[in-house]
């Protein structure tokens, strides 16, 4: 079997249910060393658009104003919330598994690292599919906005820019955001949420831990330095210096340095 082929099916399976099995199943595959990497299957023209092939007729993809309010006060708030994070890690598994098919000239520790991100991702969204089904809703039965994916077709051509923009700019914002969203439906007794929650949020810390490598690992093959070339990145790509409040313990375990949090701060308090 051939990792490549099977990523790439994974990618494209648009039933939830298929492509979180299908992502199970490699994943297991891959950690047990029953399945190989074969150089000549064919990888992601690079010159191309990047399309989210994994996607279904539902949920609706709208601009990011469109998409409805997500007030906790009430359980359609809490199943709207609950749907936008799953969403989220929809697009995370399809990102990972991106991310091994589009990016080959690394070491095998980049498809350790991404493979078993496309698990936990997997493991986040069906967690959160089972909240929002408690609560009487599924995934797809609300519209969802799609920024990140576009992050990630504005970034597949530049190792640098998908680890340094999609995973420690955007997905970084998990670690200052989900311990706050945790506390609140803690406060609301929901307790199957919680444990989901904090799951994702210990997770998280690796998955950009692991951006956090392999974004120094290619400014150093570069020969540009890491934390000048975060800044440069955050400024081209995004509107403006990013805003706190930040979580500086978690991203000092995810890969962040003194300096650079000191700097992000900075900048955001002036923002």
């Amino acid at each position: 079997m051939n990792l490549f082929e099977q990523a790439s099916q994974c990618l494209n399976a648009k039933d939830p249910d298929e492509k979180m099995e299908r992502t199970r199943e490699l994943a297991s595959l891959w950690k047990t060393g029953a399945i190989s990497v074969d150089e000549a299957t064919p990888r992601h023209d690079q010159r191309t658009d990047c399309p989210e092939l994994g996607r279904s007729e539902r949920p609706i993809v709208v601009m990011p104003r469109d998409v409805p309010k997500r007030k906790l006060t009430s359980p359609e708030g809490q199943a709207a919330m609950l749907h936008a994070l799953a969403h989220i890690e929809w697009t995370a598994v399809n990102l990972s598994w991106d991310s091994v098919l589009r990016f080959r000239d690394l070491p095998r520790e980049f498809i350790d690292d991404w493979v078993q991100t496309a698990d936990e991702e997997r493991t986040h969204f069906l967690g959160l599919r089972d909240a929002l089904r408690a609560l009487g809703h599924d995934y797809g039965d609300f519209p969802v906005h799609d920024q990140l994916w576009q992050m990630a077709v504005k970034t597949r051509t530049s190792l640098e820019a998908r680890m340094g923009v999609v995973h420690r700019i955007l997905e970084a914002r998990a670690l200052d955001v989900v311990p706050g969203i945790c506390r609140r439906f803690e406060a609301l007794g929901r307790s199957n949420v919680v444990k989901v929650l904090e799951m994702i949020a210990n997770d998280e810390v690796g998955h950009v831990n692991a951006s956090s490598r392999w974004f120094k690992f290619e400014c150093e093959r570069r020969g540009t330095d890491p934390e000048k070339r975060f800044f440069e990145l955050i400024y081209a790509y995004m509107k403006g210096p990013l805003r706190g409040p930040f979580n500086r313990q978690a991203r000092l375990k995810a890969g962040f340095s003194e300096a650079e949090l000191r700097r992000l701060e900075a900048e955001g308090a002036r923002s």
